[in-house]
């Protein structure tokens, strides 16, 4: 049996794990990154960039690019009565087959110098001294090996091995509320835009991908359509022209390619996620309501911030502990508002009146609408667009204008401030449930990705 030494071993290498590798082999780490897959491999996802500032920072917004998958200029938003544009033409989103995405990332890991291996499964993860200390891996034909470095970063998604392996606990955890279906479409005239629709309580949505394909998808508000149930992709057209006339006009004489993928029923949820000589990344540790198309954007952001809290903690080992909990505290932080936007967002049943009375205002201002654009790139927070003033100003229309009665508005009002300061206090407590790892209020633990560790 063969044994390789690195300071990190990252296990899952698309969105999450590659661009994590990437920061860290550019900054001189020593990094093995592994998966089960071999690439270009497809998987479970929206697809959805909402700016594609992260990739462009990354330097790997060209090599995307160049799979086809054009910029996308705007956002068509329509919910119950209320439609907007969102978008600037400085900061376009993109909708990437995974093929593409995780592929470019994986290979620019590569040319950075991480040590990259596909077909690689993980039959156990090493300790030593109480802490882990790599992993037993397992290749082509049979061949195991042991894989050893002061940190195992778990990136391999929803059911991770390395999170099951720590025993890594689930907290605030959620039932989605619709099932999603995904399917592509061939010879459609697509504009540059991510079209996101839900004139009832159908919710749908698409957007041109790269080889000449379109993206659908459709997320049902209750039970199982019969259109929905099979492969048959011209029936999940009709299904999505019913819902939503422009999507409906552009699928008209589409071809579908490959079969529907479906996420019948899910559960969204936080994970502990840091501990002795270990960390989760992207959907391991995290994972939302897929509504609002945030997951690849949550991978980037997490890679960014755990590459930094690596760096630092490997060039102190003696702070490591720290730095890899404070990223833990940091990503809880991070996630927080934009897990329940998402709940939010995709929860069945007629929107609140005020609410509805909330995006009616943001529909027609400008500035608040460019506010919901940095909310879905995730720069602001939701509380930017829906504020108290504008709830306060939503209230006092509704009791003026004769829409709800002043005391089903205030009850309304109230109702969706206590629900807030819940939240806010939920995350408060949880923030301060976090194991505490001492550390000195003289230095951070968690520094830019920038940083570099010293030459070996």
């Amino acid at each position: 049996m063969n044994a390789h030494a690195y300071d990190v071993v990252v296990v899952g290498a698309r969105v999450a794990g590659s661009a994590l590798a990437l920061r860290l082999a550019r900054a001189g780490a020593r990094v093995c990154l592994l998966d089960r897959a071999t690439f270009p491999s497809p998987t479970l996802s929206t697809h959805v960039l909402h700016t594609v500032a992260p990739l462009r920072e990354l330097g790997v917004l060209d090599r995307v690019l160049a799979s086809g998958a054009p910029l996308l200029r705007e956002t068509r938003f329509a919910i119950q009565g209320v439609r907007m544009t969102l978008g600037r033409a400085d900061d376009p989103g993109l909708c990437p087959r995974r093929e593409s995405l995780d592929t470019a990332l994986l290979t620019a890991a590569g040319e950075a110098g991480a040590d990259v291996r596909c077909g690689v499964r993980v039959l156990e993860v090493l300790r030593r001294d109480g802490a882990v200390a790599g992993v037993l891996a397992e290749g082509s034909g049979g061949r195991r090996y042991e894989l050893t470095a002061p940190v195992v970063v778990g990136a391999d998604g929803r059911n991770s091995t390395i999170a099951r392996a720590m025993g890594a606990r689930r907290y605030l955890v959620t039932a989605a509320p619709r099932p999603a279906y995904f399917g592509y479409f061939s010879g459609v005239a697509a504009p540059p835009a991510f079209i996101w629709q839900r004139p009832g309580d159908e919710l749908v949505a698409g957007a041109p991908t790269d080889g000449g394909l379109f993206l659908t998808l459709a997320q049902p508000s209750a039970g199982v359509d019969p259109r929905l149930r099979g492969d048959d992709g011209r029936a999940f057209a009709e299904y999505v022209g019913g819902v939503s006339t422009e999507l409906g006009e552009l699928l008209a004489g589409a071809t579908p390619v490959g079969e529907l993928r479906r996420m019948p029923g899910y559960q969204c949820y936080f994970r502990e996620s840091a501990g002795p000589g270990w960390a989760l990344v992207g959907d391991a540790g995290h994972f939302k309501d897929v509504t609002p198309g945030q997951g690849i954007n949550d991978a980037l952001r997490q890679a960014e911030r755990l590459a930094g809290a690596l760096l630092f903690g490997l060039s102190r080992p003696a702070r490591l502990a720290g730095a890899l909990r404070a990223y833990w505290a940091w990503r809880d932080t991070d996630a927080f508002d934009m897990y329940w936007f998402g709940t939010d967002l995709g929860v069945s049943g007629p929107l609140p009146h005020l609410v509805a009375g909330m995006l009616h205002r943001v529909a027609r201002r400008p500035a608040a609408r460019d506010a919901l654009h940095e909310v879905l790139a995730h720069r602001r927070r939701p509380a930017a667009v829906f504020s108290p003033p504008r709830l306060l100003a939503a209230t006092v229309t509704a009791i003026r204008d004769g829409s709800m009665p002043a005391r089903a508005a205030l009850a309304q009002a109230g109702a969706l401030t206590a629900a807030e300061l819940r939240r806010r206090m939920i995350a408060a407590r949880r923030i301060g449930a976090l194991p505490a790892v001492p550390t000195t209020v003289s230095e951070p633990v968690a520094p830019p990705a920038s940083q570099t560790i010293p030459a070996r």
